[in-house]
């Protein structure tokens, strides 16, 4: 497997901070991707969107490391049952 690039860091790693909260690109670009002064423009804050984190999002899902809902929301997995929290009994 390839390593991961800056930007799918980031957004694996905000996503695994919030187990099985679905999560919208629009959100994921817009806090993980920050934003930027567009100089000319009043110095206004361009927040990024979906067009930023979609792709990032999609090769992460790629990688099996995250999963992406049939809205389009993408999510860390955590399986919270006895099995997989390393316990014996249920």
């Amino acid at each position: 497997m390839r390593k991961l690039t800056k930007n799918q860091c980031a957004v694996f790693e905000y996503l695994r901070e919030r187990p099985n909260v679905k999560t919208s690109p629009t959100e994921i670009g817009n806090i993980v991707g920050g934003g930027r002064l567009m100089k000319g423009s009043g110095n206004t804050l361009i927040l990024r969107h979906s067009s930023w984190a979609s792709p990032i999002c999609k090769a992460l899902v790629a990688k099996g490391l995250i999963r992406r809902t049939n809205k389009g929301q993408y999510y860390y997995y955590e399986c919270e049952c006895p099995a997989c929290s390393g316990m014996d009994e249920f």
